[in-house]
């Protein structure tokens, strides 16, 4: 199902890092702006900025109290993505 699957092993730092998301964007042959991440931590939405990707949070019963103002859209369900009109530009 997963073209591309980058693991713990594959990299030397790790969220809020970008490192991760990077590797992945390369292996994947795409700049990273043209990438979505999606991220249920206040981390993984700040190594995902810091890549330079568009981001969207979906906070989880744990990270709800973190911070996501850094995060493009903030949406309380997977299924809420497919209402966001940014990410027709990305495509």
């Amino acid at each position: 199902m997963f073209t591309v699957i980058v693991a713990k092993e594959d990299c030397t730092k790790f969220k809020p890092d970008p490192e991760p998301y990077l590797i992945t964007a390369k292996k994947l042959g795409v700049q990273p702006e043209y990438c979505v991440v999606i991220e249920d931590s206040e981390a993984g939405v700040s190594a995902a900025k810091s890549a330079n990707m568009y981001c969207v949070a979906i906070p989880n019963k744990h990270t709800k109290n973190q911070d996501f103002s850094h995060a493009d859209k903030v949406v309380t369900s997977v299924k809420d993505i497919g209402n966001i009109p940014e990410l027709s530009s990305l495509i």
